[in-house]
């Protein structure tokens, strides 16, 4: 409002900024206001619950912690200065962003499972990390990928896991435990490095990718004319290289011929 005469007039800055996170009693700034010789009273009519001011210097300070991703952007404050009158002024204070915020995994832990004759780039998870500073993470596989057999493909916030190699049931390994950092791409507020771990455990499932061999091949035998139904003859027997349950052969007769050796 218009000054009256012999009202304070204020003077100097009317904006100020404060980062988020500082603690209650950090400075602002200083308010200032003139009338002559005459000593100025500072208040805060409006705004109080956020700031405080120093009656006889003018310098405001934060009443409460604020956090910029909680609303807290822009404040408006009214001062009166008081000697013989009072005058009102509104000084505007802007809330300052800080990376505060570590990265989050949603969820933090995932399990996977793939067959072992799935492709190579076949992508087969996908992981879900976001920063409420709104700054992009860098994802990477931090432990558990020793054979690099895995790699990490990105699309926005999301990073899809991507088989780079085959994959073997029957071998030496049939499951994964790889450990996912997120690190913030912006320095944190205290200087350290802001990271977040996520688990991912993949399990290879066998997948039916062998052929039954018989062993011997082939088997000759000979049986009497006159053998009973049911007698045995042979006992075939066939392996199958893959895991159970693709390891169970079953056994049908594909083809008879009949040779007459004998006569009637």
């Amino acid at each position: 409002m218009p000054n009256t005469q012999g009202a304070p007039s204020f003077s100097g800055a009317s904006t100020f900024s404060v980062s988020e996170s500082r603690p209650i009693g950090t400075t602002v700034g200083t308010i200032s206001a003139v009338d002559g010789t005459n000593p100025i009273n500072y208040t805060i009519t409006i705004g109080g619950t956020h700031f405080t001011i120093d009656s006889t210097s003018g310098i405001v300070y934060t009443a409460r912690v604020f956090d910029s991703e909680n609303g807290d952007i822009r404040i408006n404050i009214t001062v009166s200065a008081t000697s013989s009158e009072s005058t009102d002024q509104i000084f505007e204070i802007n809330i300052t962003p800080e990376n505060d915020n570590p990265p989050v995994f949603n969820p933090n832990v995932y399990f996977v499972s793939v067959v072992e004759n799935t492709a190579t780039s076949t992508s087969i998870a996908l992981l879900t990390v976001t920063d409420a500073d709104g700054t992009t993470p860098t994802i990477s596989i931090f432990s558990g990928n020793n054979d690099n057999k895995f790699e990490l493909r990105a699309s926005n916030t999301k990073e899809i896991i991507t088989q780079t190699a085959d994959l073997d049931y029957e071998g030496t390994t049939n499951s994964y435990v790889l450990i996912i950092h997120a690190t913030d791409t912006a320095q944190a507020v205290t200087g350290a490095i802001i990271t977040a771990t996520a688990t991912v455990i993949i399990t290879v499932e066998p997948a039916n990718e062998h052929t039954p061999a018989f062993s011997p091949t082939s088997i000759t035998n000979t049986i009497n004319e006159n053998s009973t139904i049911g007698t045995m003859i042979a006992n075939p027997v066939a392996t199958d290289e893959d895991a159970s349950p693709h390891d169970i052969a079953k056994y049908t007769i594909n083809q008879v011929t009949q040779n007459r050796c004998c006569d009637d």
